[in-house]
C-alpha cells in the first residue's frame, strides 16, 4: 500500500485532528497529575515518560496550527474584518463565559474565601499573570490571536512578495517581545512563557494554509524537512520535557505528528468506522471539552478525588464529555438569539 499525504488533508481531516488533539491532551494532563503526585509504578511511569517524551501536550500545537488555518480560510471567503469578530467571538465567548463564571465563582465563594476580587482576577486573566492561573491560559490566547489575526492575515497574504522575510519579520518582533518581557520581569515571564512559545504554531497554521486551501502535495524538500524534524526530536529528546527548549521543540515536533496524524485517520481510522465516528464528534466539540476538562479537573481534585488516579481520571472525563455535549447546546442557544 502506497501511503500518500497532501497538505489538503490537513484541511480534510480536520475534524479528526481536533479530536485527536483534545484527547492527546486529556491524556496529557492525566500524567502531569500522576507525576505531580509522587507515584512510581514502574509500568505507568515508563509510559508516562515515554508518552512526555515523544508526545507531551503537542494536541494543543496542533490545535493552534488548525486555528490558524481555519480562520484563514473564514477570512479569505469573507474579508469583512467586522463580521469576522463578530463570528468569531460569538464562538467562543458564550462557550467560555458559562463555565469560567460558574468555575470561578465556586473557586473564590465556595472553596476559597477571596471573593469578588479573586473572581475578578480570575475572570479578567489577571491571576495568570500574577500567581500563574493556567486554568484557562489557552482562552487568553485564542482572543488575543482573534484580535490580532485580520493584521497578521493581511501581512501574509499568498500575494504578497517575500512572504519568507515577513514570516521571520513577525517571529522578530515576537522574539523581541519575549525576551523583553524576561528581562523586565521574570517572574511575569515564567508565568506566561506557556502562552507566549506557542504563538510562532498559530503564525505558521496562517502561513501554511494557502497550501492546504490549493491541497498541494508535500514536496521531497518538504518531506525531507519532516525526516531532519524527527531526526533532532531523537537525538534531543530530553529536552522536550524541559519548559523553554520543551516549547520550541513541539513547534517543529507539531508537523511531522500531524502528518503521522492525517495518516492514521486516512488509513487506519477511516476502516474502523465507529472509533472514527467518536474521534470526528470529539473534534467536533473540541473547545467545550477543553474548556470543561480543565476545569473539572480543579474541582475533583479539590474534593480528593485524585485525578493521579486512573479511574477517578476517567469518571471526571466521562463527566467531562457529557457536560460538554450540553455546553455546546447551551452555546448555541445563546448564540442564536
Amino acid at each position: 500500500m502506497k501511503i500518500k499525504c497532501s497538505w489538503g488533508d490537513l484541511s480534510k481531516y480536520r475534524n479528526e485532528l481536533f479530536g485527536l488533539s483534545i484527547i492527546e491532551i486529556i491524556i496529557f494532563h492525566y500524567f502531569e497529575n500522576y507525576f505531580s503526585r509522587g507515584h512510581n509504578n514502574n509500568l505507568i511511569t515508563l509510559i508516562g515518560k515515554l508518552y512526555d517524551y515523544m508526545l507531551g501536550d503537542v494536541g494543543v500545537e496542533i490545535f493552534l496550527f488548525l486555528s490558524g488555518m481555519g480562520l484563514y480560510f473564514s477570512l479569505i471567503r469573507n474579508d469583512s474584518v467586522k463580521r469576522f469578530y463578530i463570528r468569531r467571538f460569538k464562538r467562543i465567548l458564550p462557550t467560555f463565559l458559562i463555565v469560567s463564571v460558574m468555575y470561578y465563582f465556586w473557586l473564590n465563594f465556595v472553596y476559597r474565601d477571596t471573593g469578588i476580587l479573586g473572581f475578578v482576577r480570575g475572570e479578567f486573566f489577571v491571576n495568570f499573570f500574577r500567581i500563574h492561573d493556567t486554568t484557562y491560559w489557552f482562552i487568553l490566547l485564542i482572543l488575543l490571536m482573534y484580535l490580532m489575526f485580520p493584521y497578521l492575515y493581511r501581512f501574509l497574504l499568498p500575494l504578497k512578495n517575500h512572504r519568507i522575510l515577513r514570516l521571520l519579520v513577525l517571529f522578530g518582533i515576537w522574539l523581541g517581545a519575549t525576551i523583553t518581557i524576561f528581562l523586565l520581569n521574570r517572574s511575569v515571564f515564567y508565568n506566561i512563557e506557556i502562552l507566549l512559545f506557542r504563538i510562532p504554531i498559530f503564525i505558521l497554521g496562517l502561513f501554511f494554509a494557502y497550501k492546504v486551501m490549493e491541497n498541494r502535495n508535500l514536496s521531497r524538500f518538504e518531506l525531507l524537512i519532516l525526516i531532519l524534524i524527527l531526526a533532532i526530536k531523537v537525538i534531543f529528546i530530553k529536552s522536550s520535557v524541559m519548559p523553554i527548549r520543551g516549547r520550541i521543540m513541539a513547534t517543529l515536533w507539531t508537523f511531522p505528528i500531524m502528518f503521522i496524524g492525517v495518516c492514521v485517520c486516512k488509513y487506519s481510522l477511516a476502516k474502523t468506522t465507529k472509533l472514527n465516528e467518536f474521534i470526528q464528534w470529539t473534534g467536533t466539540m473540541s473547545l467545550e471539552l477543553y474548556i470543561v476538562h480543565v476545569s473539572l479537573r480543579e474541582v475533583f481534585n479539590a474534593y480528593n478525588f485524585s485525578m493521579s488516579v486512573g479511574w477517578h481520571y476517567a469518571v471526571m472525563v466521562i463527566v467531562a464529555y457529557c457536560l460538554a455535549v450540553i455546553l455546546k447546546k447551551l452555546s448555541s442557544i445563546i448564540k442564536g438569539i
